[in-house]
């Protein structure tokens, strides 16, 4: 992380972050979820990030995955814990899985990253799909990641601001 400008050493020497990784592959959906319990029962985080969700595709069918993803859900609900979920979805897993796992309807906020292709190069993009009960952005913005960090900004097609959305179909 220090490439983009951030330092997490000291957030985990304090005891302040903490990481638990295994492959999908090492143990069931409900042996997953039993250790993120035991971890979550140690560490008492305020926040979890569980990345990506998909790689649980791989792991049992998309109701099985749907059945753990809500149980854990209420679980974390019932400690007052913060998730966010993060998603590998390419063009290839939307053909082979075009389900979002049935649980957009259960998140309170959705932001999308994507890529899209612009001028020749691969464009990271962010947009905020939904934040249930407060006001948000509706636009999208360039998503970037540099050695000074991540910033936001317009996307443009060659030097002005590209119109999206209802500025696009106003122009056409």
């Amino acid at each position: 992380m220090k490439a983009i400008g951030t330092d997490l050493k000291y957030s985990i020497d304090d005891s302040y972050l903490h990481f638990y990784y295994a492959r999908p592959s090492l143990q069931n959906l409900e042996l997953h979820f039993i250790a993120i319990k035991d971890i979550i029962s140690y560490t008492k985080p305020e926040v979890i990030i569980l990345d990506p969700i998909t790689n649980l595709m791989t792991e049992g069918t998309s109701i099985d995955v749907r059945s753990m993803l809500t149980r854990f859900i209420d679980y974390l609900k019932t400690q007052r814990i913060t998730v966010m979920f993060l998603a590998a979805i390419t063009q290839y897993t939307i053909n082979i899985n075009p389900s979002d796992e049935g649980i957009t309807s259960m998140t309170d906020t959705w932001i999308m990253l994507d890529e899209i292709p612009i001028n020749g190069e691969r464009t990271r993009r962010l947009q905020v799909m939904k934040s249930r009960g407060m006001a948000h952005a509706k636009g999208i913005r360039k998503f970037v990641i540099s050695d000074k960090g991540v910033d936001l900004k317009p996307i443009t097609r060659n030097g002005q601001e590209a119109l999206l959305g209802t500025e696009r179909k106003a122009e056409d």
